[in-house]
Formats: C-alpha cells, structure tokens, sequence
C-alpha cells in the first residue's frame, strides 16, 4: 500500500495540469513517465545497487521543470484554448505577473508568488523521497514481481482502450512529457524558419498595399472613429444566454443610432489572437499582416511595414491612438505610425480604475474627443483600443449620462460601480459580468455616436478577439463583431456588399475573412 501510494503520488506530479480543467481521474492514471522512473529503481534494486544520489537530484528536478510546465500548459489551455508553445510563448512571461497585479491584491499575488515557489521546492524534495521509498520497497523480489505485473497488466488493457483526443492518455497510461518537450525544441528550431516567412509574407502584403496607391477620396474629407472593443467576440452570438443578452443591446444602441440619422451593417471577422495579446490584433489592423504570434509580431515590429495610420496621413489626415491600457512607460512599441498616441499617463485621470482597466473607456473618449474632435482643423482618424470589458470582469464602471460632468474622471468615484463576484478562478460563471461589460461599450460608444460625431464620419466598431474559454466555453471561433455606421449609406452600403447584414446584428459566418482584410477592403472602397 505504501508503494502504491508512492506510484499514485509520482503519477500526479507528472499528469496533473491544473490550472486546466481536466478529468478527476486523469492524474491518478499510471504515467508512463513515472513507470519508467520507478523502472528504473527497480533494475538498480536488481542489481543490489543504490540510485545514485544525483540521479535523484536529477529526476528531483526534472519534476519541477515538468510542474512549471505543466503549469504554464495548464493556463494556457484553460485561458487561451490553445497549448503552451515556448517558442512563442516565452517572451510574453512577464505580462502574467503584470496582469495579476493589476487585477488582485498586492499581497496576494506576493503570498501567491512564495507559495508557488515554496509548492515547487517541495515537490522536488517530494520526489527525491519518493524515489528513495520506492528503492526500498523494490528491493523486495516481490514487490518488483508485483510491480512488473501491474505494468503489463495496464500495457495489455492500453491495446482495448480507445484513442484519447484530449491527449491525457497513451492507451491506459498517463501521456507522457517526452513527446511534448520534442514538440517544444521543434517549435524551438523552426523559429528562423518561421521568422523568414513570416517577413516575405510581411512584404509582399507591404507591397501590394503600397500598389493600391489609396486616396480615400470617397470619404470627401470625412473623419474616421475605428473603436477596438476589448474581449468582443462571437461569443456573443454562439453562447444562447450571452445571444438572448445580447438582442436587446443591439436593438436599444441601433434605435439610438437610427434616430440619430445613422445608417449601420454588421459582419464578422477572424482574429489571429484568442483570449488576450490585444496587440496582435491591433497589429493586423493596422498593417493588414496577419500577426498570430510573438514571432511574428517582434518581425514586424523590427519592419515597420505600411500601415493604415501611415496611408491616412499622407492622404490629409491627423492619425491619433488612444491605448489606455498602456500603463507601463518602459515596455517600447511601434506605435503603427499615428501621429499623436494617447497613453495611460497621457489621459489626466483623475477616477478611480476597474480592476485591469486603469479608466473607464467613456472617460477616455470624452477625453479625446475634447483634445481633438472639438479642435479639430483637418480631418482626423482616431482609434480607440478600450479596455473596460478586458477579464475579469469584477468591477465594471458605470455611464455618465451627462458627458459635461465627466471632467477629469472624479465623478466615477462618485457613482456605484457594478460588482459581479468574478475572479481568475471562476471565470466559467462570468457570463454575465461579462455580456455587462460589452454592453456598457456598445451603449456608450451609441450614446458618443449618436450626440458628438460630426457629419458624415465612418465608425467602425469591433472586437479585438473572443474572451477567455472559460467564458466562450472552449469555441474554436476566433471570429469577432464588426459594426459599420455612417450619416454617409454609399459608405455602409460597400460593406454591404462584402456581405454585412443591414442593423447591429452581424451576419454569421462558418469561414469570416481574416481582420486583415479590413484595410484593405477599407482602402479599396473608400478609393475610386
């Protein structure tokens, strides 16, 4: 019995994948990593012979590499819907630390950050026991006999077991590591590769915009609003509780949009992100490169193709960004050529923050449209990238009916924010709190629309990507709304015909064209 629970225990060090979720009995399978360890024992107790000490050091801390990684797997298929690639993933480490401190208390994450440390220490010291215990036992003919029985006990139930898509199973063992850590150093040895057709496709994409040779022309000097709405994803429309939701927050913001004299279509677009790394899609928009990955962000952060901003600006145009999610002053971006950038310590806020977002977005685009909208004295094109409906969705700002009372932002500490009882464990019960806060952007992005945007100006309203999988419930989706609306019909009417449906409900779609064709078809239709 003590063996068994020596076995049990080395097998949960090796298949756990907490955070993800998983099955309550896929860590206790016999991992095929640990049978090849407690193996291993069992032909040095054979042979009279002690595990070296440094062999168990070495398993020791073979098994705490396995946990971080693990770990690391575990948030990212929970969160992301996708499995770790360290490749890619690695250089964007530091923004978990980042991210958690913005959205908990300091003093957990600090007893968070020791605990885990301490948690890992221990399992190697756990493991090194367990080996010592396990040569023990082993040392007893019958215990191997028993031993060697159970392996190919489970060996020959694997050849009745059906294949396991979830890959938590080699037949009736635990999948083993060694398989993924040979995925890792593939994806590891093909970045060069990956690197190099990332920057042809950069350029050829470059060249054909540049060919294009755009001159906006049909927005007869109209001013452009491009709203990038955090975590705004089909989800929406695919969860049947989100889409009920969701109904009448369409209908209310296209009434007040029709009374207003607007015309509106919406469609559906696929983002190259899921779940989180805004930047991408803020990236493919602006360059009409699809960015899906670190790799292929940092080559084109380096290239500095052509970008929306750019075009804009030679055509006459002030480009402005408002990023108040920017919040760090040492973490360097391309900013995508916009001539005037907006960040966090750039707004003047004076309110209170919302978890992650460090202001509520209606503050921020009274704060633009005051500094540029109102003083404008050439045709602008202003992209917002908001963040009050960024995860987790706690603490939720309230709308300020009367946008003369915004000011520098010390009204919203005033007024009740909405609280929903949501954290990085829970986000499966967020459904709520989050419809709550997509509908708080889609209302006050109407209500800006509706009073404040001047003539015949094109909006564009969109997702940057679906929320976490918690909340689209593990959809394969990467496709997000797109609103168009404008005084203007000839301008929403192209949209029409790229097929958008006529009114703030989007037109579904099995295979949506990529968010890199925005541009594109933008620059073609705006262009004779």
């Amino acid at each position: 019995m003590g063996f068994l629970l020596v076995w049990t225990a080395l097998n949960v060090v090796f298949n756990l994948r907490y955070p993800a979720l998983e099955a309550w009995w896929a860590p206790f399978l016999p991992s095929l990593d640990a049978t090849l360890i407690l193996a291993t024992c069992a032909v040095w107790a054979h042979a009279g012979r002690r595990v070296p000490a440094a062999l168990t050091a070495a398993v020791g801390a073979v098994a705490v590499a396995v946990r971080v990684f693990r770990i690391a797997d575990g948030i990212t298929v929970r969160y992301f819907n996708r499995p770790l690639d360290l490749a890619a993933d690695f250089g964007t480490a530091p923004e978990l630390p980042r991210l958690l401190n913005s959205t908990l208390p300091r003093v957990t994450v600090i007893a968070g950050t020791v605990a885990l440390c301490l948690v890992l220490v221990g399992i190697g010291v756990l493991v090194a026991g367990i080996l010592r215990r396990a040569e023990r036992t082993l040392a007893d003919r019958r215990a191997r006999v028993v031993f060697g029985a159970a392996v190919v006990l489970t060996a020959v139930i694997s050849a009745f077991v059906p294949p396991d898509a979830r890959g938590l199973r080699t037949g009736a063992f635990g999948a083993s590591v060694v398989p993924v850590a040979v995925r890792q150093v593939r994806s590891y040895r093909a970045l060069a590769r990956r690197r190099e057709e990332a920057l042809a496709e950069i350029r050829r994409t470059d060249q054909r915009l540049q060919h294009a040779a755009p001159n906006l022309a049909w927005l007869h000097g109209a001013n452009v609003f491009l709203f990038i709405v955090e975590s705004y994803g089909e989800t929406v429309l695919e969860r049947p509780d989100l889409a009920r939701g969701i109904q009448p927050v369409y209908e209310a913001t296209g009434r007040a949009l029709a009374d207003a004299g607007f015309d509106v279509a919406s469609g559906l677009l696929s983002s190259p992100t899921y779940a989180g790394r805004s930047h991408l899609a803020q990236e493919t928009i602006a360059t009409a490169f699809r960015a899906a990955d670190p790799v292929v962000d940092a080559v084109v952060q380096r290239e500095r193709p052509t970008t929306m901003a750019r075009i804009f600006h030679d055509a006459g145009y002030r480009t402005v960004l408002a990023q108040p999610g920017s919040t760090h002053r040492g973490l360097y971006r391309w900013t995508y050529d916009f001539e005037k950038v907006y960040s966090a310590w750039d707004l003047d806020y004076q309110g209170p923050s919302y978890r992650w977002a460090p202001m509520p977005d209606q503050y921020t685009i009274d704060f633009v449209h005051t500094r540029e909208v109102a003083r404008a004295t050439r045709p602008l094109l202003i992209e917002y990238a908001l963040v009050s409906s960024h995860a987790p969705w706690s603490d939720l700002p309230p709308v300020v009916p009367d946008w003369d009372r915004i000011g520098d932002g010390r009204v919203f500490a005033d007024l009740p924010a909405a609280h929903f009882p949501i954290g990085w464990a829970n986000l499966a019960d967020a459904g709520d709190a989050y419809l709550h806060s997509v509908s708080y952007d889609l209302q006050v992005i109407a209500q800006y629309v509706a009073r404040f945007v001047p003539a015949d100006s094109l909006v564009i309203v969109l997702g940057d990507h679906q929320p976490v999988a918690e909340v689209t419930r593990q959809s394969p989706s990467h496709a997000v709304p797109i609103h168009v609306i404008s005084r203007n019909r000839a301008l929403v009417d192209a949209f029409r015909a790229r097929g958008y449906q006529s009114g703030m409900h989007p037109a579904r779609s099995e295979t949506p064209p990529g968010l890199e064709t925005l541009l594109p078809d933008l620059l073609a239709d705006l262009s004779p």
